[in-house]
Order: C-alpha cells, then sequence, then structure tokens
C-alpha cells in the first residue's frame, strides 16, 4: 500500500514535531578485549649525521723486540719483552733501565 501525498506530509509534521524530544542516554557498552585493527607503519627516519666525541686514548701496550744481541737499558718500556736470536735468551723489561733474563731457548 502507498502513501497518498497527504499522509506522508502528515508523518513529515509529526515527525518534525517530534524532532526537539531527546531520550535520556542509554548504558555504556561493555569495553571490548579484542585490541583494533594496527596502523601501516610510519616512514623510516634520516639518517644520523651526529659523531660522538672521541675517547680517551688507551694505555700503551707492549711490544715484542727481537735482537742478536742483549737488550741496551734504554730501548723499550717496561713490559715489552726482547728475544735474543743469537743465543734463544728470552728477557722481559722490568724498570726503565732495566730488563730481566727470563728464559733461556736453545734447541740441541
Amino acid at each position: 500500500m502507498a502513501l497518498t501525498t497527504e499522509q506522508y506530509a502528515g508523518i513529515m509534521d509529526t515527525l518534525g514535531s517530534l524532532s526537539g524530544y531527546v531520550g535520556a542516554t542509554g548504558p555504556t557498552g561493555a569495553v571490548s578485549t579484542t585490541p583494533g585493527p594496527t596502523g601501516a607503519s610510519g616512514a623510516a627516519g634520516a639518517a644520523s649525521t651526529v659523531t660522538g666525541a672521541t675517547g680517551a686514548a688507551g694505555a700503551a701496550g707492549a711490544a715484542v723486540r727481537f735482537g742478536a744481541t742483549a737488550p741496551t737499558g734504554g730501548l723499550g718500556s717496561v713490559g715489552d719483552a726482547f728475544m735474543c736470536t743469537a743465543n734463544g735468551a728470552l728477557y722481559s723489561k722490568t724498570g726503565a733501565s732495566t730488563w730481566t733474563l727470563e728464559y733461556t731457548c736453545t734447541g740441541s
């Protein structure tokens, strides 16, 4: 059954007069435990051009030295080692001008 123009106009007048009335707010719905969709990942950030400060200088390392004769006092630093190639003697620098014989490596 189709509405006549007069019936339609009457319904619209009735609805128009009701538009100023608002009902009470309904109860809040339950909190969802299902997470919503995840958005797209953002673009990668620009590469850093920042350079950190230079660190402090490290301690001096030990050296291994070789020679045909026993080492002299002024050679090397404390902690260095010296191998005499003529007799197989191994020395370590134990003081500012002192080399101490540690081993003699001789073969037969």
